[in-house]
C-alpha cells in the first residue's frame, strides 16, 4: 500500500490534466464527505429564546400585508 508520500510523489510526476482530474475528484468526495458529517439536529432548539410568538401566523401576517 502507498504512503501519503509515495502518492504526492506520483502524482508529482503526472501531466497537468491529470493532475487536474484528480484534484477535482477529491474535491468532490471531500465536498460529499463533509456534508454528509454536518449533523442538524445539533442545531436544534438554539434559537429558542430570540423568537417569540408563533412563526406561521408571522408568516401569514407577512403575506397579507405584501398583497394590495
Amino acid at each position: 500500500m502507498l504512503t501519503t508520500n509515495d502518492f504526492l510523489q506520483e502524482i508529482q510526476a503526472l501531466s497537468y490534466q491529470a493532475k487536474k482530474e484528480i484534484y477535482e475528484a477529491l474535491k468532490q468526495d471531500l465536498w460529499r464527505e463533509q456534508t454528509r458529517s454536518i449533523d442538524i439536529k445539533k442545531y436544534q432548539g438554539i434559537a429558542t429564546n430570540i423568537w417569540t410568538g408563533d412563526a406561521q401566523q408571522h408568516i401569514d401576517e407577512l403575506r397579507n400585508n405584501d398583497r394590495f
